[in-house]
């Protein structure tokens, strides 16, 4: 995935526009990530809402444009910056065509939303290869969240609860294990076969929390079912943890130059891609 102005500002750790060609024409797709990798949920404090939307898909469309001029693809891929999306952004790339990438883990299905699709880190400390394998024969919930519970974006303390619904044919709903970040195991609550609600175990932390749900397939012995639902929590002031943003900021520079000295031994990992920026990101989470 890139990010069109950290090319065309030229800086020593990225590669060239010739090198991401290169690249392109082996096969290895190249996709947008916006334009200036600025978080998508928030909102400058001298625009509306409609105004905001309005820069932000501008933005989009131009990094989409420019990749496809310097490199021939256009794919109408887009990862959210960050991970960090919202109802009103995913609304416009439905109507835009877009297919949109977010950072909570979880198998890819038949129901899967298209503009939230969930992707597994593979990278440290998550590349050992059981929990790999896991991962790669993960199979998707066919599962629902309404209103509220769909939303992304909350202030700290908003959000005390979730409701899901899902499909329970192929698993035990005494299987059913939930997670989140900072919080740990949850309890469940089923309210019928289809329907069941967790009340948090404490407030979500600031920041950008995950709640992960697995439960072992009765059909396919050995493979589990996986879905994450992520929240994006606001301090007081509306924004994130700066300081995990900076660190974030440090270590993607590093990657990236270690990707580039990878490149002048020669190594050849043309047809290897990496999203340098959700790899570093996902040690966060």
């Amino acid at each position: 995935m890139l990010t069109p102005e950290l090319s065309i500002k030229t800086y020593q750790a990225n590669l060239s526009w010739q090198q991401l060609k290169s690249l392109a024409d082996d096969g290895v797709i190249i996709a947008n990530h916006g334009f200036e990798h600025n978080s998508i949920i928030r909102v400058d404090n001298n625009l509306s809402q409609a105004q905001w939307l309005t820069k932000e898909t501008k933005l989009i469309l131009n990094a989409e444009s420019i990749i496809e001029e310097k490199i021939g693809q256009g794919w109408r891929y887009y990862a959210y910056p960050y991970g960090e999306f919202s109802p009103e952004i995913q609304n416009w790339l439905k109507a835009n065509k877009f297919t949109g990438f977010s950072q909570q883990s979880g198998a890819v299905g038949l129901y899967s939303d298209l503009t939230s699709v969930p992707r597994f880190p593979a990278s440290m400390p998550y590349d050992e290869l059981d929990s790999l394998r896991d991962k790669l024969n993960a199979l998707p919930f066919h599962l629902q969240l309404k209103g509220k519970d769909a939303d992304t974006v909350f202030k700290y303390k908003d959000v005390t609860s979730i409701t899901f619904n899902i499909e329970t044919s192929d698993f035990y709903k005494s299987d059913l294990s939930c997670y989140i970040s900072g919080l740990g195991k949850q309890k469940i609550q089923w309210h019928s076969d289809s329907m069941f609600s967790i009340d948090f175990s404490g407030d979500l932390p600031v920041g950008r929390v995950r709640c992960n749900c697995t439960a072992p397939s009765l059909s396919k012995p050995g493979r589990y079912y996986w879905y994450s639902k992520p929240w994006f929590i606001l301090n007081d002031t509306g924004g994130l943890v700066s300081l995990v943003r900076k660190l974030i900021s440090r270590a993607s520079y590093n990657y990236l130059h270690l990707y580039r000295l990878f490149l002048g031994l020669k190594i050849n990992i043309g047809r290897l891609f990496f999203d340098s920026h959700s790899t570093i990101y996902h040690y966060q989470y």
